[in-house]
């Protein structure tokens, strides 16, 4: 297991190498490193200057009476422990990323801001850390038809194309997991003890052995259960997913409380199953603010569940300064944290304005038009403008031409008050406007995210796109779409009828009228 310097010095002042010992120096809770790292980003400090001669310099100008020097002394002088640690951890399989990695979950940080965990240990395909999906969450304690519900609901999931995420422990969690992995996953766990024993457990064998799970924990990797830590853990299970459902709750306990912190602070939005359970606190999650499921469980619509995400999300960004996403980034000074991130990473969602920009900017250079463009027009490049005037968005270029590996992002300046951009769906019969005219008219009325419709943007991009078959690869290539999106949309469009779908191998080609 090769570590950079920065993620061998954040190791060293968050983390535990063996249980803990009375009298020894406590790691850095994730708020205290977040204050420490702020500190050494503003000193012009990297994590890894703690690890050579330069340190008792640095140190030296440290002073927080919480944090004493001598604490953050003790706890660099661990090396051997970590270096025994880290091979007993290599050798069952499991991997560590700290918040400087690029690989770091980006929800994580988005949404925990300086309160994400340093570290996170890891075992199976670390490449799903961003997948996102929906959390499943319930109590240890379950019927069997909550059990049944939970396992068919992850099964679900995984077959539109959306990834499941839960705590791994038994009952609900376990049981929407395993109905996940038995369709090839994705899954996402947060474990809150004993990783090192399920890296190499039976349980959790043919979900890692596939590369469709990968279990996380940002807690010692030996630790026993601790109610602290279970409790802890949940706030990561909604912060990693885009929704959430809790199958059963009860009326007082982890899941009642991890549900009730989702919706105090607006993480994801909240569905609960209905139950007959009278003593159950499903009743009372959807008083303070979640929303009944379908009971049903061949009756849910499971895309139906991420599209108040999707809307929130888009009004979330819409009025999000770039400080703030540099805020939000991370703290740490390697490159990954202390750059803010141009990306908002969300199955692969655009903005209508941003689709629509893309669109005229090409339109207008085909047709090499003389018109100036307007000063109120998005600008290219990236902004530095007071957040209290504008409010400068960057999005990915989701629905635009070229490798989607390639693109740059873009960013599109708004006023204070956002503006609306008017959509055309597929079967409009007006006669189609050139899209600077729509863009210039969008600005004269203010914007609402629920008129926004990702899906019919999607169809037109497909219209261009698909005219001969093509692979899904290709596609989400091409559109720079999440998978788990393209594939439910590709099975909804063949079931309107607007897309044909070709086997052997699958490949999709729109259906002309």
């Amino acid at each position: 297991m090769t570590l950079s310097t920065a993620a061998q010095a954040t190791l060293l002042l968050t983390s535990y190498f063996s249980k803990p010992v009375k009298g020894a120096p406590k790691p850095l809770t994730p708020i205290e490193w977040g204050r420490f790292a702020q500190w050494l980003h503003e000193k012009n400090h990297a994590p890894g200057d703690l690890l050579n001669h330069t340190a008792p310099w640095v140190l030296g100008k440290w002073s927080d009476e919480k944090i004493p020097r001598d604490r953050l002394e003790a706890l660099l002088q661990r090396g051997s422990s970590m270096a025994l640690a880290l091979e007993k951890w290599q050798r069952s399989g499991l991997w560590i990323v700290t918040r400087s990695d690029p690989s770091y979950p980006k929800r994580l940080k988005k949404r925990l801001k300086h309160a994400a965990p340093p570290v996170l240990y890891g075992c199976g395909n670390a490449g799903l850390l961003n997948a996102g999906g929906l959390a499943v969450v319930g109590s240890r304690k379950s019927d069997n038809e909550d059990l049944t519900y939970a396992q068919r609901l992850g099964a679900k999931a995984t077959q539109a194309g959306i990834g499941v995420v839960s705590g791994g422990a038994r009952g609900i969690d376990e049981a929407a997991m395993q109905g996940a992995i038995q369709e090839g996953g994705p899954v996402i766990g947060i474990l809150s003890e004993g990783l090192l024993k399920a890296a190499t457990s039976k349980q959790w064998r043919q979900g890692l052995m596939s590369g469709g799970l990968v279990l996380v924990s940002p807690y010692y990797p030996e630790a026993s259960f601790n109610t602290g830590n279970a409790m802890g853990r949940n706030k990561y299970i909604y912060c990693l997913a885009d929704a959430a459902v809790v199958v059963h709750s009860g009326s007082s306990g982890g899941t009642k409380a991890g549900a009730e912190e989702s919706l105090k602070k607006s993480w994801v939005p909240l569905w609960v199953k209905p139950t007959h359970d009278t003593e159950a606190g499903n009743q009372a999650l959807v008083n303070a603010g979640g929303a009944w499921c379908e009971e049903r469980i061949e009756r849910l619509d499971i895309g139906s569940l991420l599209a108040p995400a999707r809307t929130q999300l888009f009004q979330e960004t819409l009025d999000q300064p770039d400080s703030v996403l540099l805020q939000e980034s991370g703290l740490g000074t390697e490159p990954s944290e202390s750059e803010p991130d141009k990306t908002v990473i969300y199955d692969g969602l655009s903005t209508v304005a941003d689709t629509m920009a893309n669109e005229a900017q090409q339109k207008s250079e085909t047709e090499e038009s003389n018109v100036a463009p307007s000063a109120e027009e998005p600008e290219a490049g990236w902004h530095e403008e007071s957040a209290t005037k504008l409010a400068t968005v960057p999005y990915p270029d989701l629905f635009g031409s070229g490798n989607a590996s390639d693109q740059k992002a873009q960013d599109v300046t708004q006023s204070a008050a956002p503006e609306q951009v008017i959509t055309e769906t597929a079967d409009s019969k007006e006669p189609e406007r050139p899209m600077t005219e729509s863009i210039t008219e969008s600005r004269e009325t203010n914007f609402e995210p629920e008129q926004i419709d990702f899906y019919q943007l999607f169809l037109r991009k497909l219209q261009r796109l698909a005219q001969t078959p093509k692979a899904v690869d290709d596609i989400i290539t091409e559109t720079g779409l999440h998978k788990t999106q393209v594939n439910t949309w590709l099975k909804q469009a063949v079931e309107e009828g607007r897309v044909k779908k070709l086997n052997r191998p699958a490949r999709y080609q729109v259906i002309t009228e």
